[in-house]
């Protein structure tokens, strides 16, 4: 027993795949115990699934297969979705959404209610949050990678006295 114990130690469980039956009675599980306390644990005994299956598991499974429909107050249950290229009036909108809210705990959330309109219906506040993080980084690597090509501008315009400073410096290496 102790040898076994030790062959698992610090390894990950292997990835299984959620068969279609599993699926209906994760679904048909959420509905039944939609409110009770611990509820995952009581959809994994109540309902057949692989042996190896917890019940964070389930819970998991069940955040990739529904989303919120922000137009709806219920979630949709939509399977996943279709990657959704970013449109340059979202990529605007998140720029002025984070001029406005960049200093809030949660920006992204405020930026997603104020204006969702001007997102796809399927971004959320994580997608927002990713696809700034992914722009800052692309800026970055773009500024570091091409020293002597000119800067591109930064995803927001510095406040004049810090623009300024930057041009001293600027200036200091030259000389």
């Amino acid at each position: 027993e102790g040898e076994a114990d030790e062959d698992h130690f610090g390894k990950r469980r292997q990835r299984i795949g959620f068969e279609d039956y599993e699926v209906a009675n994760l679904m048909e599980g959420v509905e039944k115990f939609r409110n009770t306390p611990q509820k995952w644990r009581k959809i994994l005994d109540s309902y057949q699934f692989n042996p190896r299956r917890t019940s964070v598991d389930l819970k998991d499974k069940w955040r990739n297969i529904v989303r919120v429909d922000p137009n709806k107050k219920a979630a949709v249950t939509i399977y996943g979705h279709k990657k959704v290229p970013w449109s340059s009036e979202e990529i605007a909108t998140l720029k002025v959404g984070y001029k406005e809210y960049g200093m809030d705990k949660n920006p992204w959330a405020n930026i997603l209610g104020k204006y969702k309109d001007s997102f796809h219906p399927v971004r959320t506040s994580v997608h927002l949050k990713d696809k700034w993080r992914n722009m800052s980084r692309a800026a970055k690597k773009q500024r570091t990678q091409s020293p002597d090509a000119k800067r591109p501008a930064p995803l927001l315009s510095a406040a004049p006295q810090q623009q300024e400073q930057q041009q001293q410096q600027q200036q200091q290496q030259q000389q």
